[in-house]
């Protein structure tokens, strides 16, 4: 894998951490690559972040972002659909569904070029890739809330792992 370097917080911050220490690590680790793993995102497993690693080089990508496809229908604030036709909506089950980008990465990691993080101070930017992540991974812990959704799926992804041994 790699080395793990972590950061303190920046206190009274707007911004996530990661955008402030961004130029300070590139700065003090030299690599050609980050992998910016978010704690809030419990549903990531290794497989996913070693798939995402390979088609990373693979496709020759300069970031990657993960994301989940749904299949609800979305709209804008002006009530103008985003995904779909309303003329001719399909059910839910023929719908290919959407990868919720337009409004919401799933925020389990990110994986950017150097130069790219040199270029923009982003970790999004230039040739641009998607990892595409089960729906349950959508669930982040940014409230105290958050935690017994979390909870109820991994509870009900515990008890289908144990009734398949």
């Amino acid at each position: 894998m790699g080395t793990y370097h972590g950061f303190g917080s920046v206190p009274g911050a707007a911004v996530p951490v990661t955008v402030y220490r961004i130029p300070y690590f590139i700065e003090q680790v030299p690599s050609e690559r980050l992998v910016t793993i978010q704690a809030t995102s419990p549903q990531r497993i290794d497989a996913d972040l070693d798939a995402a690693l390979a088609r990373f080089a693979r496709d020759r990508l300069d970031s990657q972002l993960s994301a989940v496809r749904t299949k609800c229908f979305f709209w804008q604030d002006n009530a103008t659909p985003i995904n779909y036709d309303p003329l001719h909506r399909p059910r839910r089950q023929d719908f290919a569904g959407t990868l919720i980008e337009h409004g919401m990465e799933n925020g389990a990691f990110t994986i950017t070029r150097r130069a790219i993080l040199e270029q923009y101070r982003c970790r999004l930017g230039g040739r641009s890739g998607l990892h595409e992540m089960p729906e349950h991974s959508a669930l982040e812990i940014d409230e105290p809330e958050d935690w017994a959704r979390v909870e109820a799926v991994l509870e009900q992804s515990r008890g289908k792992h144990h009734a398949d041994h």
